[in-house]
């Protein structure tokens, strides 16, 4: 059973607002400075805290309902969009966009959380998520451009605040079966070395947790090498490389559309994934003609998200309930740190190998996860979710 309608929309509203601040705080900057540097400043400062905070934020989603933490993240989005609009300086827009990101992790680890515990089967609630996700960032973006044309982008701030008031309604009654806080005193210190002492524990979570890592590291090299593929290899401008990101959703939401539909498939994500991963890089490494790379690019990051739903579904089964979110961000932190080390990998080999030779060593990661995958392979019984009790969940009106 897929997660509600009400809790469907309240997610699009929520994403497809963050998919309008993405591109906005950037450009703001950029035209408030002139300065290529700020502006890619303004990406690391809003990823910084979102990464570093999702340990604090799986604490919190251990603790709290999760309808009042959705609230929290997005209405305090928006009532922070107001500050840029009466404050419009640099300093202000970044200290902004930092806010925004620790928000933003609140708002994921509490998502991983809540569809943890919400008595549905997993692999169908996630692909519900993912299709929701990828149709705000495909809407959104062209929201975004839209708007850019009409409006000034000091009023852009409120219509980001008016589009971050939304979802708050809808996904206020999330997590009502959510267990009571703990009474134990709140130690953020303490919460993370529980979560690392369950990882040292869990043989089968570490290799998820490596798997994750590895797939993350072949994303961040295909999105790296993405542009260069498209200005030296294809002679097109850098603006394309937009496009591209706009086909790959587009593709993420066919495969999770097919997955859903087509008899058995659900059941087979692992290894549609796998498969559709290997077809897709290998186009997107040796692709001679741009529609073929395009095709490859997007089929690569539609197994991807393939594949991450098998590894999401997959690491629950190893997680104590009370524990969940705690152990979640930190399990977050370590596959996030996949993509700058994938990045990392491009900046140090760009000046030694030609970009497509770069885009091959994304192989060897995959490979591993390949490898890692042979020993996390699930049931063929289809993963339902765990109660706060450790018990398959059953209550369908919690999301």
């Amino acid at each position: 059973m897929a997660p509600s309608p009400l809790f469907l929309l309240g997610r699009f509203l929520s994403q497809f607002a963050a998919r309008l601040g993405d591109f906005l705080f950037p450009l703001v900057i950029y035209r408030q400075s002139g300065s290529l540097s700020l502006s890619g400043l303004a990406l690391a400062i809003e990823w910084l805290p979102r990464i570093v905070g999702l340990p604090l934020c799986g604490a919190l989603a251990d603790r709290f309902r999760a309808g009042r933490l959705f609230a929290i993240a997005d209405l305090a989005r928006a009532l922070l969009a107001f500050v840029p609009f009466l404050f419009p300086d640099v300093p202000v827009l970044l200290a902004t966009s930092a806010a925004f990101g620790f928000l933003s992790a609140l708002s994921q680890v509490t998502l991983e959380r809540t569809v943890a515990t919400s008595g549905k089967v997993l692999a169908r609630a996630q692909m519900s998520l993912e299709a929701i996700n990828n149709l705000a960032f495909i809407l959104g973006s062209a929201a975004a451009a839209w708007l850019v044309s009409c409006l000034d982008l000091r009023a852009l701030f409120v219509v980001l605040a008016a589009l971050f008031a939304c979802p708050a309604p809808c996904l206020w009654r999330a997590g009502l079966a959510h267990p009571a806080a703990p009474r134990s005193p709140f130690s953020p210190a303490r919460d993370a070395s529980a979560a690392l002492s369950i990882l040292k524990h869990k043989t089968r979570l570490r290799q998820i947790v490596i798997c994750g890592f590895l797939l993350a590291i072949a994303s961040g090299i295909v999105t790296s090498t993405g542009p260069a593929m498209i200005t030296t290899e294809f002679a097109l401008p850098g603006a394309a490389f937009a496009q591209v990101q706009m086909w790959a959703a587009a593709a993420t939401v066919l495969a999770v559309l097919l997955s859903r539909h087509v008899p058995g498939a659900a059941a087979r994500t692992q290894w549609i994934g796998l498969a559709t991963i290997a077809a897709g890089l290998f186009l997107a490494a040796s692709a001679w003609s741009f529609p073929l790379w395009v095709l490859g690019y997007a089929i690569f990051f539609a197994g991807i998200m393939l594949f991450s739903i098998h590894l999401r579904c997959e690491r629950v089964a190893h997680i104590p309930p009370k524990h969940l979110g705690k152990t979640l961000g930190i399990i977050m932190v370590l596959t996030a740190a996949g993509l700058p080390v994938g990045g990392l990998l491009v900046a140090y080999l760009a000046d030694t190998l030609p970009v497509r030779g770069v885009t091959w060593l994304a192989w060897p990661a995959f490979a591993g996860a390949l490898f890692l995958s042979l020993f996390i392979r699930s049931s063929n019984k289809p993963r339902t979710v765990m109660d706060s009790n450790g018990q398959a969940g059953s209550n369908v009106n919690e999301i």
